[in-house]
């Protein structure tokens, strides 16, 4: 039973998790058990975080922004910032290549749709997917740390940004131990696309200004996973819960996914239209058009 004294007890079994992440054969019931043990870690975790960046954004009112674009000797926060960006955009990649060969043999040998419903073992079980995946679901913890660095520059923080970060985590770490097959082609699609943002965020952090489509491009890779992530859900939406096909799925956690990736979908498209296509986007394109023809 839930009670306030749990809710306000922290409790987090750093010893449990080091065993999981160093035994050799990866046993992903224990790792589910393990997150259910620490669901209301995760809430808790994102309830301090929702306290603190808007605390901090409030006292980084009257401040200056710390400047990125100082050299490393002068800016202290610069290095934090090339650091982390490369230590998540490295995690990614590590994991990528990890989940690869058991994700791309199971895809082949089973098929895309028996990949929705049926290859918890193959999927949250193997040898190395199966770290990798509680791994990436485990560091949506750490990543919380990004928005600090957003209100210390006093970049906009926008609903987006930290609605993302807040559900991301507390539905991951809550729906794990459901073992939804489906969500995995997710998890895979996203830290490729984690991969390639950090290393954007790196290069900026060291001074290397990419050309703009290539954050454009991250944004529509972004939509692009949760279309991707709508096709599973639609597909066992119709063929188990319409037709009554077998399918290895809770309903409680499936219908959380419904809503996160709904949300999300609607959410990256608005703000791509917003930045790529609205007004504000003309309004900058013609800024450039006018500082152009100052400079001929």
């Amino acid at each position: 039973m839930l009670t306030m004294e749990r809710l306000q007890t922290i409790k987090f079994n750093s010893t449990e998790l080091v065993d999981l992440l160093t035994e050799e054969n990866f046993n992903y019931r224990r790792a589910g058990d393990w997150m259910d043990e620490h669901t209301i870690f995760a809430f808790q975790m994102v309830g301090i975080y929702m306290v603190l960046i808007f605390a901090l954004k409030h006292w980084m009112r009257y401040r200056e922004p710390f400047n990125l674009k100082m050299p490393l000797a002068v800016s202290y926060l610069n290095g934090p910032l090339i650091a982390w960006n490369a230590f998540i955009a490295s995690l990614s990649l590590a994991s990528v290549l990890a989940m690869s060969w058991e994700y791309w043999t199971t895809l082949f040998e089973r098929g895309p749709n028996d990949t929705l419903c049926f290859t918890q073992e193959e999927y949250f079980g193997g040898k190395y997917i199966g770290k990798a995946v509680f791994v990436l679901i485990f560091a949506r913890l750490p990543e919380l740390i990004d928005t600090i660095f957003i209100v210390l520059r006093k970049q906009p923080l926008i609903f987006l940004h930290w609605y993302h970060h807040t559900v991301t985590l507390t539905v991951a770490w809550y729906t794990y131990s459901s073992r939804f097959s489906g969500s995995v082609h997710l998890v895979l699609v996203n830290a490729l696309i984690h991969t390639v943002m950090y290393s954007y965020y790196f290069l900026t952090a060291v001074g290397i200004k990419p050309h703009p489509l290539v954050a454009q491009s991250i944004t529509i890779g972004q939509i692009t996973q949760f279309i991707y992530a709508m096709y599973g859900l639609v597909y066992i939406t119709v063929f188990h819960y319409g037709l009554g096909e077998p399918c290895n799925i809770v309903t409680g956690p499936f219908v959380i996914h419904w809503i996160m990736v709904t949300s999300y979908t609607y959410l990256f498209v608005d703000f791509y239209l917003n930045k790529y296509q609205g007004v504000k986007a003309a309004r900058k394109v013609e800024k450039e058009v006018l500082a152009q023809k100052k400079v001929e």
